[in-house]
């Protein structure tokens, strides 16, 4: 830690994509993080502009190169002139151990500054079906040679799943004695969903892209089977997708599935609001950020046993869990809420008391402060 007399931990968020930090997802992240922290952040942007959030300042970076490799190029320029111009940091937290986090390697390496790597994602998940040629064998080797370099530099990491912890540790022989790791979701924007009054209606929802991961093709199987015992219920679906008319094809005559176009931030919350319960039938997920706004706007959930959704949804409490591409295990998880409206009631009232207590803002600010405690000292220490 740096002998100055400012009370604040100096902050380097590396990211690489926000297109949009004024979302609830981004800038209040920051505002209550600057009750200790300050800072800057550093995205790539459709344009050159500054914007603040409490104690930080998002710097984005415009790039018009369209080829990849200049694009990594021109923003580790970037990265490297503002770090100099805003800088020194006394910690660089990388949103990724690839990109960002060989960018953040660079940074740490002048700067003198404490790393902390974060895994969001599994970056070696593929989609079933998809091709094992020769150019993706080199692409993984690639992004694990990125990884195993900056684990080797980091000071510490931030896991966002319990199971993604374990298989990184494994897979990059991670000992928790010698670097410092900790497990904790990341930030929610869940004061932005809140339960209503209003009646619901009728709907069963499903908010994400892409379709494939998301497994919307198993959600519309398990709704066909169904479908024909509740005729009043309609499936919808929410989000952008490239090949909808196959997803179209799916299903059944009786069934009743709506499909919507990709909605802003600020208008999704009524269909979470509306909803009988929400379900996500992933084939991955880091966390299943969607099934938190959907408890805590008091609604049911259901999820696939996957990574991130079993540290999210407590089985039998605040909702279900069904067998990964298990369309008739989903169905009839579905038909245990369609058949209760009173399991329904109080499985979100179960809900929004676990969001509450392990996935509000004011919990993340709280596990990361105590987190960051142990990488570099208080400035008021």
């Amino acid at each position: 830690m740096r002998k100055d007399t400012k009370s604040k931990t100096k902050v380097l968020f590396l990211s690489y994509y926000i297109y949009d930090p004024s979302v609830p997802g981004f800038k209040p992240k920051y505002e209550i993080l600057s009750s200790k922290w300050e800072g800057d952040i550093f995205h790539l942007t459709t344009e050159n502009k500054d914007l603040k959030a409490g104690s930080f300042t998002f710097r984005g970076c415009k790039s018009l190169q369209t080829n990849v490799i200049f694009k990594q190029l021109f923003y580790l320029w970037f990265c490297i002139r503002s770090a100099m111009r805003h800088g020194p940091y006394d910690v660089i937290i990388s949103y990724d151990p690839m990109i960002c986090g060989i960018i953040s390697i660079i940074l740490k390496t002048f700067m003198k500054s404490k790393l902390l790597i974060e895994v969001n994602t599994d970056h070696f998940y593929r989609v079933p079906g998809d091709t094992n040629n020769f150019k993706s064998k080199i692409v993984r080797r690639i992004k694990e040679w990125m990884m195993r370099l900056s684990f080797s530099q980091a000071d510490a990491v931030k896991f966002i799943n319990s199971t993604l912890a374990s298989d990184y540790r494994n897979r990059f022989d991670l000992p928790e004695n010698k670097i410092k790791q900790d497990i904790f979701f990341s930030y929610i924007g869940t004061q932005a969903f809140t339960p209503s009054s209003h009646s619901e209606d009728n709907t069963i929802l499903m908010v994400g892209h892409p379709y494939r991961i998301k497994g919307v093709d198993v959600l519309i199987k398990a709704f066909n089977r169904i479908s024909a015992d509740y005729p009043e219920t309609t499936l919808r679906i929410i989000g952008m997708c490239k090949n909808l008319h196959y997803y179209k094809s799916l299903v059944a005559k009786e069934s009743k599935v709506e499909f919507l176009p990709g909605i802003p931030h600020d208008e999704i919350v009524r269909y979470f609001r509306s909803c009988l319960f929400y379900v996500l039938a992933s084939r991955t997920e880091a966390m299943g950020r969607v099934m938190i706004e959907a408890m805590a706007c008091g609604k049911p959930v259901i999820g696939s046993n996957v990574s991130g959704v079993l540290d999210v949804v407590a089985d039998g409490e605040t909702g279900f869990i069904f067998e990964s591409e298990n369309d008739w295990d989903l169905s009839e998880k579905m038909r245990l809420l369609l058949d209760a409206p009173e399991r329904r009631d109080s499985m979100g009232a179960a809900g929004i008391d676990r969001v509450e207590k392990l996935f509000s803002p004011e919990i993340y600010a709280t596990r990361y402060f105590e987190f960051m405690a142990q990488i570099v000292p208080s400035p008021s220490n």
